[in-house]
């Protein structure tokens, strides 16, 4: 190891470059945020082939005198900081005063500059860190920045830039992220002589989202507002609509400033969960104002990554401020109820009384049959009891209403004395759509009464879209993922645990070495999910329960993914786990897109889609229902224009 030597200032700066001058990007990035601090209300940037050859940056800003612009490339030269305790409330982009010294290390500088109090400018000529030329300059007020011939002087990094497409397209995306930070500031972008991007410089966000993304964009966004625990959130989330294939649009802003964290980003997602298709993401332009004491911005060398003091209640503001947002998008006015119909009793028929039940459910299902009908059975007669202890079949209890599959028909399960019990029960019925809406909170059921509006069943589509009218909007209803999300808001209320159906016979269930061990592992939480197993040696395992609703086929695949999930080292308890066995179970319960079924069942549906606001998305985020105005089909047909 030689002598420890003082590096001289080229050298000095040329490491520095390394750190902050990465492609032309972090150029354009840098010299707008000098612009930004330099309180500039426009901002011109303009590059050819990519920003390798030519980028001019150009503002209003308050300038520089002749004195400042030399001392300007001079590293660690900064106007923004003079003393240690300023690192704890930086309000500015810029601070450390490394940029302009590490820019021209790399590449040759004009820059021409005035103050608003001097009657000239100055005008300056910067090679490889070193001034060669200066002089007076008539100019307007503010600074421009013309770099050339990015690293020229160093080969090596000019064979890491990329094509210039590529390159054009980073500085594109840093351009818009800055006009995002300060709306105020218009933003003017050419590209090889062709204006890319402008925007309107008013300080309205929405108006500067238009500008960069567009109108689909924006339509496609809800408006983020709170304030909690000194932190302040504001801007807009998508729709689950809106989300995208990747996370290119989202832009969190803290202080000003653009960040990329990825707590952030989880904060998102969990405000979407349950609301958005896996592998798709949210956008989103979020704003935060943080106290300067409260966040760290001297972590990273490109000022990209932040540090929370409050790490958890910044994670809470920006949950609650988007889910909130989501959900006051998701609610729609209903129209008040029709007047009451009074039907005489001996007119109701069973279809009515299982499509009422289905609209307002009550507390305990009790399927319509005249007294004369109901066969009684015999006293003596009691359920089997299993070898667990428990008695029972796999229908819960005979006070449940059961469907037909290709009727709305409600009946009592009764085994006929002359019949084996065992014959009946080997084939699960299939609960439908009272069995979705068999347990709800009490609040519910009363809103449902009293928010009915007035629905009329158009027809249905492919055996698989129910196509239904409601004030001035025809409603397309995807059936299965509305029976789905009905059946997976009922397993949600019963606080994640799944009620449980007893097979008559246990089935035996032959899995790998490691998914046998890891399903016995979590036998008591997979209790809790519906699942009664015991070890049947062998490698195999004895399923003497499935989750209730579902057929015993169905009921071991969900068994199987599990088995997966729990081989990569979750546990069952863990509440991801049960939300993705939730998932699986009510996607198994639910009637299924090709089915027939009759128009109450329909109708049902519909009526429980229209009157309850969390019933937009299926669990895995599909969109349930799709609503056409009279104003939208008017257009289409080109009543209006």
């Amino acid at each position: 190891m030689g002598r420890i030597n003082v590096l001289d200032t080229h050298v000095a700066n040329m490491i520095a470059a390394g750190e902050v001058v990465e492609n032309p990007a972090s150029v354009v990035k840098e010299l707008m945020e000098n612009a930004i601090d330099a309180h500039a209300e426009s901002v011109t940037v303009e590059i050819q082939n990519g920003g390798i050859t030519y980028i001019r940056v150009t503002d209003d800003g308050s300038g520089m005198d002749r004195e400042d612009a030399k001392t300007a490339f001079l590293r660690h030269a900064t106007s923004k900081i003079s003393k240690a305790d300023d690192l704890g409330g930086i309000s500015t982009l810029g601070f450390r005063g490394e940029a302009l010294a590490a820019i021209s290390s790399v590449s040759k500088i004009d820059l021409i500059t005035k103050t608003r109090e001097c009657e000239l400018g100055s005008a300056l000529r910067v090679e490889a860190g070193n001034v060669i030329r200066e002089s007076e300059s008539g100019c307007p007020n503010g600074t421009t920045i013309i770099v050339r011939e990015l690293f020229y002087n160093t080969p090596a990094r000019m064979r890491f830039l990329k094509k210039d497409a590529t390159e054009a397209a980073s500085v594109e995306s840093v351009v818009k992220s800055v006009a995002l930070s300060h709306p105020e500031v218009s933003v003017k972008f050419i590209k090889d002589g062709k204006d890319v991007l402008h925007t309107p410089g008013d300080g309205v966000l929405k108006s500067c989202m238009y500008a960069i993304f567009g109108r689909d964009f924006v339509n496609n966004m809800n408006e983020v507002s709170i304030q909690e625990k000194g932190i302040k959130v504001s801007g807009f989330s998508c729709t689950p609509q809106g989300s995208r294939g990747n996370r290119a649009l989202q832009f969190f802003f803290v202080n000003g400033r653009a960040v990329k964290s990825r707590m952030l980003s989880v904060a998102l997602d969990n405000a979407y969960k349950e609301r958005i298709m896996k592998g798709r993401f949210p956008t989103c332009v979020l704003m935060m104002e943080i106290p300067l004491g409260q966040v760290d911005v001297n972590v990273h060398p490109a000022k990209t990554e932040v540090k929370f003091a409050a790490e958890r209640d910044v994670f809470d503001v920006v949950y609650f401020g988007v889910k909130s947002a989501l959900e006051r998008s998701e609610k729609r006015p209903t129209p008040p109820p029709p007047a009451p119909k009074t039907v005489p009793v001996d007119n109701i028929t069973e279809n009515q009384t299982v499509i009422e039940s289905i609209i307002s459910p009550k507390k305990e299902k009790v399927a319509y049959e005249p007294e004369a009908n109901v066969k009684k059975p015999p006293e003596e007669r009691k359920p089997p009891v299993f070898a667990n202890g428990r008695t029972g079949s796999i229908f819960a209890s005979s006070q449940r209403m059961l469907f037909k599959s290709s009727e709305f028909t409600p009946y009592k399960v009764e085994a006929p004395e002359t019949e084996p019990l065992e014959e009946k029960t080997q084939t699960t019925v299939r609960k439908e759509v009272e069995t979705a809406a068999a347990i709800e909170p009490e609040g519910k059921i009363q809103k449902a009464e009293a928010d009915t509006p007035d629905i009329r069943l158009i027809g249905e589509a492919m055996n698989t879209y129910i196509i239904a009218e409601c004030e001035n909007s025809v409603f397309f209803i995807d059936k299965h993922a509305a029976h789905e999300r009905i059946i997976f808001e009922k397993l949600k209320n019963s606080r994640g645990e799944i009620q449980t159906q007893l097979l008559l016979t246990p089935e035996i269930v032959s899995l790998d070495s490691r998914a046998c061990a890891v399903l016995l592992e979590n036998k008591v939480e997979l209790s809790r999910l519906g699942f009664e197993i015991d070890d049947f040696g062998g490698g195999k395992v004895a399923v003497s329960a499935v989750p209730d609703g579902i057929d015993a086929n169905d009921a071991l695949s969900v068994l199987d993914g599990l088995a997966e999930t729990l081989k990569s080292g979750a546990r069952a308890a863990q509440p991801e786990v049960i939300s993705e066995t939730m998932y699986s179970v009510a996607c198994k319960a639910a009637i299924k897109a090709g089915q027939k079924n009759s128009d109450e069942e329909l109708l049902a549906i519909a009526r429980r889609v229209l009157c309850e606001d969390d019933i937009r998305y299926c669990p895995h985020g599909r969109p349930v229902m799709i609503e056409y105005t009279k104003n939208d089909l008017e257009r289409k047909f080109k009543r209006i224009v």
